[in-house]
Parts: structure tokens; sequence; C-alpha cells
């Protein structure tokens, strides 16, 4: 009788180990699925933050282009101007020239 609830006790003991070693088994292949999980999550949002700051980037980069060009029209027009302004006023200027040399 005795030695059959040792023979029960030792089955008992080798089922809970058994239950323990397979229950830590599955506690690290849970632990290593979040962790792939984690790292996935984590690859994803380093990706969609590059993607957020390429778009950034090239938005920044079409507004500077746009600015520049109007800033470029913007001088064409001023050198347009004072072109306009130069022919009006070099007769002005031969003129007085040469009446200050006649006249001084």
């Amino acid at each position: 009788m005795v030695s059959e609830d040792i023979k029960e006790i030792k089955e008992a003991e080798k089922k809970a180990e058994e239950k323990i070693e397979k229950a830590n088994e599955e506690a690290e292949e849970k632990v290593k699925e979040a962790k792939e999980k984690a790292d996935k999550i984590i690859e994803d949002a380093k990706k969609e933050v590059k993607k957020e700051i390429e778009e950034t980037k090239k938005a920044k980069k079409e507004e500077a282009e746009e600015e520049a060009e109007k800033i470029r029209e913007e001088a064409e027009e001023d050198i347009s101007r004072i072109k306009e302004y130069s022919k009006d006023k070099v007769p002005e200027a031969v003129d007085f020239a040469v009446e200050k040399v006649t006249k001084g």
C-alpha cells in the first residue's frame, strides 16, 4: 500500500514536471512571438515616420521652389523696370551732358 502511494506520488511529480516544462516552453514561445510582434510594430512605425519625413521634405522643397520662383519673377520685373527707366533717362543724360559741354 505504501509502495503504491509512493508510486502514485512519483507519477504525480513526473506529470507536474512535464506540465511545468510544457508551460515553460509555451511561455518562451509566447515571449518570442510577442518580441517578433513588437519588432514588427517598431519596424512599421519607423517606415511610417521615414515616409512622413520624406513627404514633408518634398512638400517643403516644393514650397521653397515656388517661393524662389516668385522671387526670381519679381527680380526679373525689377530688372525690366530699371532697364526701361534707364532707356528713358539715357537720352536725357546725353542731352544734359552735351548741354553742359557746349555751354560749359
